[in-house]
């Protein structure tokens, strides 16, 4: 519902854009805190992910990125604000941050479109099956 909430017709305005994020920021804080264990259930990571607070938000993060980037249309980068949230998901130990990797990495082409070096160093390794969980989270290490 929060990334739906970036595009389309129940669209945030463009001028409360920069509120809806520091909210973000503050519900990103509050669920990466949490430490609660999660049991799996289903081999669709996405649907799953998509349907919790950190995939939920991470998602929030992306199309509001993709809002900016096409507001900007000459500015190709990934402003620190989201670097420093997406390599807080990256690093992350808790379900959310776990569940935040997950449209993270679904959106690789779509970081890599803004940054490449970023996307490889920092991204690219979470696609990597031969790592597990823990091995992942210490991949992000460039700002």
């Amino acid at each position: 519902m929060l990334a739906h909430s970036v595009s389309g017709s129940g669209a945030i305005p463009s001028s409360l854009l920069p509120d809806a994020l520091c909210l973000a920021d503050d519900l990103w804080a509050l669920s990466a805190a949490s430490e609660r264990e999660h049991t799996i259930d289903s081999s669709d990571w996405l649907a799953v992910a998509i349907n919790t607070a950190g995939g939920e938000l991470m998602s929030f993060y992306l199309h509001s990125l993709s809002r900016l980037s096409a507001a900007e249309q000459d500015a190709k980068r990934i402003p620190d604000r989201y670097k420093k949230v997406f390599l807080s998901a990256i690093r992350g130990q808790s379900f959310a941050a776990e569940m935040a990797r997950v449209p993270l990495a679904a959106q690789i082409t779509f970081l890599w479109s803004l940054d490449e070096s970023w996307a490889v160093a920092n991204v690219l390794p979470l696609l990597d099956r031969c790592l597990d969980a823990r091995e992942r989270a210490n991949v992000g290490t460039d700002m």
